[in-house]
């Protein structure tokens, strides 16, 4: 650390003034800058002067500003130094600022350190110059603003915002919520365009903690740009057409003195110290911290720090040249120290660098951080072009006069609106009035209250004017003045709100219309219980004659004239005044002549209360009526054979009759109002009167809709139940014991199956003999006559053997209608004696041997070794495997295979007749069993037949004790099989 004396040069290089009083309230020390910034002679004031007779010698010399010398050295005497401070002064020449810091030191000392600070507050001041000409803009736009508190409740709104956002004027009061001033944008259609609900819900819950900016486009086509800021205590501020007051800019540059034994290290800007041979000797840690690692370096040449400054590109060769220009012992040299150095370094932070020469031959190099002056001049900057856009962009038109009252400029939408009428950069507004009166734009009493407006009182230049321009639109004008003398003119297009507000002058005069034809009696009064309007229909249901209804007249009185008319009584009068009218109250009284007067009395916002009248006479009659119709029904529901449960919106239960727990299963004491459908489905379920999947699909239905299904209980009832909705949200349940019903339908769908299986077995039985006995009856018929007219004996024989033929078929198809007609009314005559099955399914197999061979088919017969014999009828069993046969070999092409065979199975004995012809689908084996069915029922059928064969065999089987089906075959076909059980064998089976 370097010594005192060594430090003195230094200190006293410095710009600042430097001052330190010791704990006994005497001068101890100053450096050269001190003298030199209070104008004062050292000598004057040597070490040791009392720090009274120093402040004193100051305030007299004007140090501290205007006033009382007396009295500015007694307040200076008492700041507190034992805490650090920071005051500015405004000198006595009134141009010059002096920033003055006190820091405490050991021993009740303390140091002051004081510089000028002219030029920095006059770089504030232009910037606060800026913000208040941008603020008087601001103020004097149409754009609307509106704040909310941490509670989103309004606490401010200008009428502008009321216009912009569509709210009816005054609409718009503190205190409202957020919801309300968007209810009431809803209530005047502002959403129109959109989701009125969807766009609230968004709105409100938008985080206005961060900043936002939206466009909305209003019903009338205008589009709003809302910008939300948030504020620090949760509320936010929303303004309207993208107006922003410029941020005041503020310099934070100024630091406190520090002890004097650190006093450099304690500065806030940055010291660097050379000595005579050009090299650094000292800096102190706001230097290091300033350059940030690019400063000098002890025992580094100013030579050598230019040249790494430009290795690292920190300087470029004209800084460089400058830089190396201030150290010069020159005139030039000492110019360049004087004037400073202003630069901006390559990381984007500003410095401002003062040099002096030390007495040694030294220089001191003083650096000041100005990152933030410079930043906020660029901000200000930035902000006064960004006004200026604003100012092309906003809908309103705007122009500026300057102090003589000539248009300076004026804004895209101020030419927009005003068109030809509109003012020329440089004319004066005496020229533009006298152009607009010569156009007829304005008249001259108009002209000379607009040419007033500009020169009057300020209270008048800021009255808004309003006019209905030739041309039909509407606008107002709005002027500010400008701190320069000047004024603005604000111009903004009101036509549809001009025509908006006719509209509403026409509403509230229907408004008032209806007001007198409703059939209510109402009476309005203010905070004063004092009468403010009415309207006819009160007299009549008050009691009291219109004559007596003057606006002015306190509640009290009206009351006594009630009283006086004998429309109330004494105590009804007391009870009347005693009415707390800040809250909702209402009274039913009977009038003499049988009416009833329903009294309603409801407060106001403002303090007041409405008074409502009506007859309601008829209401109460109605409501007699309804609750004898309540009880009417109530009884019915008692005795209906139905059960009846409705619930409300809740899903909960409001009434049952006693017929809803006898068929729901619940007990009547459980079917109580206010408990849950989900609460009696599970208890329905824990009964066992419903099955758990049932109850959670009864749970999961919607009864927003008519439903209806069936509910079988346990004990075999059935159910029908439907769910119907109610207007108010709920549902009804109606439940009604269906079981009778169900029986008799099931029944009814029998017999209707029945009849119609018989209709259509009598339609197939028709269509089908029509075809089997034409078919044989041709050909006896054309054989017969061919017979009459032949000589040849041998045609003869042919024809008479096609007739004996045709007869036969004709005779089995007759055959074929008997038995299925015995085989339905049980005549069926069915012999019981014991038949051997390997025989008769031989003679069977041999019976259809020629019939295969002419068809080009293989006949196989497959029997094994010990078949029993069967209990039966042997020729009707024989006649079964014959139309099994017949069938095989008709559906099977040239080529194939019919197989017979027969086996014991299960106890008993089963015999197959196996194809490989064309088989039949699964879905149609078991109608392929129904009398005069065939699968192919077009009318030109490929296989002849009556379509009783399958339908014979089954029937004849089931006579005989077997079964008959239809099963697949390994390959291609179709398997019949015949199966007979143990119980109709009769022996076991013998050898052959």
């Amino acid at each position: 650390m370097t010594d005192g004396p060594a430090l003195r040069p230094v200190l006293d290089a410095l710009p600042y003034g430097i001052a330190v009083i010791d704990g006994a309230s005497r001068l101890a020390y100053t450096n050269a800058g001190f003298w030199r910034l209070v104008g004062v002679d050292a000598a004057l004031c040597p070490p040791g002067t009392a720090l009274r007779d120093l402040v004193r010698m100051l305030c007299y010399r004007g140090f501290y500003g205007a006033g009382d010398p007396e009295a500015q050295t007694v307040a200076v005497m008492a700041v507190d130094r034992s805490r650090p401070s920071v005051r500015r002064l405004r000198l006595l020449d009134g141009t010059r600022m002096v920033e003055i810091a006190s820091v405490p030191l050991p021993g009740g000392a303390f140091a002051t350190c004081a510089h000028e600070i002219t030029d920095l507050v006059q770089a504030g001041a232009q910037a606060q110059d800026r913000v208040r000409l941008a603020e008087n803009v601001l103020a004097s736009l149409s754009g609307g603003v509106i704040a909310y508190d941490g509670a989103h409740r309004v606490t401010l709104a200008n009428a502008a915002m009321e216009t912009l956002t569509g709210c009816l004027p005054g609409s718009i009061r503190p205190g409202m919520t957020h919801r309300d001033v968007l209810a009431a944008q809803v209530a005047r259609g502002e959403f129109i365009n959109t989701d009125a609900a969807a766009e609230v819900a968004e709105r409100l819950a938008r985080n206005r903690a961060v900043h936002s900016v939206r466009q909305r486009e209003r019903p009338d086509g205008s589009v709003l740009r809302l910008e939300s800021h948030p504020l620090a205590d949760g509320g936010f501020v929303v303004e309207v057409n993208d107006i922003t007051a410029l941020k005041r800019a503020e310099d934070e540059a100024r630091r406190r003195a520090a002890v004097l034994d650190g006093v450099l290290e304690a500065l806030p800007h940055g010291v660097v110290v050379f000595g005579p041979d050009r090299r650094a000797v000292m800096f102190n840690a706001a230097y290091a911290r300033i350059m940030s690692g690019t400063g000098a370096r002890i025992g580094e040449t100013v030579e050598d720090l230019v040249a790494r400054r430009r290795a690292e590109g920190e300087y470029d060769e004209a800084t460089a040249a400058q830089v190396l220009l201030r150290f010069a012992a020159t005139a030039e040299g000492e110019a360049a120290r004087r004037a400073g150095m202003y630069r901006v370094r390559r990381d984007g932070t500003a410095v401002d660098n003062r040099m002096a020469r030390l007495p040694d031959g030294g220089i001191i190099s003083v650096f000041t951080d100005v990152t933030a002056l410079h930043r906020a001049e660029e901000d200000a900057r930035a902000r006064a072009a960004l006004l200026d856009a604003v100012l092309d962009a906003l809908p309103d038109g705007v122009v500026v006069y300057d102090a003589d009252r000539r248009a300076r400029m004026a804004n895209a939408a101020y030419r927009r609106i005003m068109g030809e009428a509109g003012v020329r950069i440089g004319e004066t507004l005496e020229e533009v009035a006298a152009r607009r009166v010569a156009s007829g734009e304005l008249t001259r009493e108009l002209a000379d209250e607009l040419l007033c407006r500009h020169s009057g009182p300020v209270e008048q230049t800021g009255r808004p004017i309003r006019r209905v321009r030739a041309n039909g639109t509407a606008i107002l004008t709005r002027a500010g003045r400008l701190p320069d003398g000047g004024h603005i003119a604000v111009i903004s297009d009101i036509t549809a709100l001009h025509r908006a507000e006719e509209e509403l002058q026409r509403r509230a005069a229907l408004l008032e219309a209806s007001f007198a034809a409703i059939r209510h009696g109402i009476a309005i009064f203010g905070p004063d219980h004092r009468l403010l309007a009415w309207n006819d229909r009160t007299a009549d249901l008050s009691g009291i004659p219109l004559v007596h209804h003057a606006v002015g007249r306190s509640m009290a009185e009206l009351v006594e004239e009630q009283v006086a008319t004998g429309v109330l009584s004494a105590a009804q009068a007391e009870e009347a005044a005693l009415i707390d009218r800040a809250r909702p109250h209402r009274v039913v009284r009977a009038r003499d002549d049988g009416r009833l007067i329903e009294m309603l009395s409801d407060p106001t916002p403002d303090g007041g209360f409405v008074v409502t009248f009506t007859d309601v006479t008829a209401l109460h009659r109605a409501e007699a009526e309804a609750q004898h119709r309540a009880a009417m029904l109530e009884a019915m529901l008692g005795t209906i054979r139905h059960g009846i449960i409705m619930y409300g919106p809740d899903r909960r239960l409001l009434a049952a009759n006693a017929k809803a727990a006898e068929l729901t299963g619940l007990p009547a004491g459980r079917m109580r109002p206010g408990r849950s459908l989900d609460e009696l489905i599970d208890e329905t379920v824990q009964l066992a009167q419903l099955s758990p999947q049932a109850g959670a699909e009864m749970k999961a239905m919607d009864r927003d809709r008519p439903q209806r299904y069936w509910r079988h209980k346990p004990d075999g009832r059935v159910l029908d139940v439907a769910s119907d909705p109610t207007p108010d949200g709920g549902f009804v349940i109606t439940y009604g014991d269906v079981t009778d019903e169900q029986r008799i339908r099931a029944e009814l769908q029998a017999a209707r199956e029945a009849a119609e299986a018989g209709s259509a077995a009598k339609s197939r039985f028709l269509a089908t003999m029509s075809h089997e006995l034409r078919t044989p009856l041709n050909a006896v018929i054309g054989f017969s006559e061919a017979i009459a007219g032949e000589a040849d004996r041998a045609r003869i024989e042919d024809y008479a053997a096609a007739i004996n033929d045709a007869g036969r078929q004709l005779l089995l198809v007759i055959d074929d209608i008997l038995d299925v007609a015995r085989s339905q009314t049980g005549a069926l005559a069915i012999a019981e004696e014991p038949v051997a099955i390997a025989p008769l399914l031989q003679a069977a197999a041999r019976d259809m041997a020629p019939a295969a061979k002419a068809a080009g088919l293989a006949l196989e017969l497959v029997l094994p070794d010990g078949l029993p014999a069967l209990r039966g009828d042997p020729r009707r069993l024989a006649q079964v495997l014959h139309k099994l046969l017949s069938n095989a070999v008709k559906f099977t092409p040239a080529g194939g295979r019919v197989s017979l065979s027969a086996g014991q199975e299960a106890g008993g004995v089963a015999i197959r007749v196996a194809d490989s012809g064309i088989g039949i689908p699964p879905g149609d084996r078991e109608r392929s069993f129904e009398p005069f069915t065939q699968l192919d029922g077009s009318l030109a059928r490929r296989f002849q037949g009556s379509g009783l064969g399958l339908h014979l065999a089954r029937s004849l089987a089931t006579a005989l004790g077997g079964t008959l089906t239809l099963e697949d075959a390994e390959g291609p076909g179709i398997v019949a099989v015949l199966r007979f059980p143990a119980a109709r064998l009769v022996q076991p089976a013998t050898a052959r």
